[in-house]
């Protein structure tokens, strides 16, 4: 595979999403099933949402051709 000259920017963007994707989503979740706080937990599936629609301006084939998980 050619070196894209911004493939660090979007493999670093691509691990970052889905590090914070699962991060809310275990904080949700602790929520909802150890403490029973379905508004607590309605609220990060809201922000975990929120999220993703704001990634979505990115371009996603750019995100999944910088990964490099045989290396990472």
């Amino acid at each position: 595979m050619a070196y894209h000259p911004d493939q660090g920017v979007f493999r670093i963007l691509d691990a970052s999403l889905n590090r914070a994707n699962e991060g809310i989503r275990t904080i949700e979740e602790f929520f909802r099933f150890s403490k029973d706080e379905l508004v607590h937990a309605g609220a990060l599936k809201d922000l975990r949402h929120r999220l993703q629609s704001a990634a979505s301006g990115l371009d996603r084939r750019e995100l999944l051709s910088a990964r490099d998980t045989a290396r990472d």
